[in-house]
């Protein structure tokens, strides 16, 4: 009896395990290309990629052909509390034109395109669609909010309620072209993205060059793909044509706590690693509680980065008026730290907004595998 009670918890035990690795495998999929995060608010007056303006959250650039053509880009990524911010340039190396620079997303970062209509198109809201983005230069130029869905093919549709903005620019030499969007993390819209802080969404980028026949990936979406095989994948058939974001690259929402993580290092972990007259033992001890600062403003967890920080505060008087360690440091790490429990405290929230919406959807293209446009 002691042992058939003993198998059972340890039967038990053993299912919870596999379905803890179970949920951890599925919430930490992503698509196989890279993946771009950074909190922040970038000026989209210029649409340019200005030094700096989205941290180290870009890729590029990289080379990509359509015909007898090369194209290298550059893509950025960063959100803030309100939007999710893409930017994209390209050296295109001749006299730029109208061309079409698109974002197709996954939401939620499943690696697969959200399934239509059985019998053709995309379901009625509130069934899920996923979002897409695209700036049409043909003169003047206007920003595009779309979605779109696999039923029996790519189904595209122009969204009802435009959500966001964008805005492309080329340099004097017509030889580069640059863009920045910006889209709203929850807008509300069924036929958007929701989006909140932890959330990670794919996203495919083409290009479209109006003055290149050769549409390498399909007349659609025109000449080039980033990530590789994102679009169309005829080697492995795992592109959105194929009705799978499998090759789609990622970007990784932060929340704005997050961006307080720099602060703390440089304000507080530097502070403190520099003193050369603090003794060891109580500097390991404050740094340790440093850490568990970091770790909750990771995860977004306001409260418990405050009472992190004010156990911090704690431990360095205490240090202080035990004399173990230097008074004037003791004070400069309580001020510091009393700074950033008020920018904790005041850092905005990020709230996910309910979809709303229950029109029928009406594709206005549709896509075969080839990624071209259907006749």
């Amino acid at each position: 009896m002691l042992m058939s009670s003993w198998f059972r918890r340890w039967v038990a035990l053993c299912a919870v395990l596999v379905g803890a690795t179970a949920a951890n495998a599925a919430s930490a999929w992503a698509g196989s290309g890279p993946t771009l995060g950074g909190y922040g608010t970038p000026d989209l007056t210029d649409h340019n990629i200005s030094p700096g303006e989205y941290g180290s959250s870009c890729v590029g650039p990289v080379a990509q052909a359509s015909g007898a053509r090369t194209y290298h880009l550059t893509i950025c990524e960063e959100n803030d509390a309100q939007n999710i911010y893409f930017a994209v340039q390209i050296d295109v190396g001749y006299a730029a034109g109208q061309n079409v620079p698109a974002f197709w997303f996954d939401s939620p970062d499943d690696g697969k395109v959200a399934a239509g209509d059985p019998a053709g198109g995309c379901a009625a809201a509130p069934a899920p669609v996923e979002d897409a983005i695209d700036w049409n230069m043909v003169s003047p130029g206007v920003y595009e909010d779309n979605y779109y869905c696999f039923s029996n093919g790519l189904a595209v549709g122009l969204d009802g309620q435009s959500d966001g903005q964008g805005g492309c620019t080329i340099n004097a030499a017509n030889t580069q072209q640059s863009c920045e969007f910006a889209k709203p993390l929850s807008s509300g819209d069924a036929d958007d993205f929701s989006l909140t802080a932890g959330d990670t969404v794919g996203w495919c980028f083409t290009f479209d060059d109006q003055a290149n026949n050769a549409n390498a990936i399909g007349n659609f979406a025109g000449d080039i793909q980033y990530p590789a095989g994102c679009w169309l994948d005829k080697a492995n058939k795992h592109g959105a044509v194929e009705g799978s974001a499998a090759n789609y690259a990622n970007a990784k929402i932060d929340g704005p706590l997050v961006a307080l993580i720099g602060g703390l290092n440089a304000k507080l972990g530097k502070y403190l690693a520099i003193c050369k007259r603090c003794p060891p033992d109580p500097t390991k001890f404050l740094q340790g509680e440093l850490r568990q600062v970091r770790v909750a403003l990771s995860a977004g967890k306001r409260s418990s980065a405050v009472r992190a920080l004010k156990s911090f505060i704690k431990s360095a008087q205490r240090f202080s008026k035990a004399r173990r360690f230097p008074g004037a440091r003791a004070a400069g790490l309580v001020a510091r730290a009393r700074r950033l429990i008020v920018q904790v405290q005041h850092a905005p929230s990020m709230i996910r907004t309910p979809f709303s919406g229950t029109a029928k959807r009406k594709p206005v293209t549709m896509v075969l595998p080839t990624g071209n446009a259907a006749p």
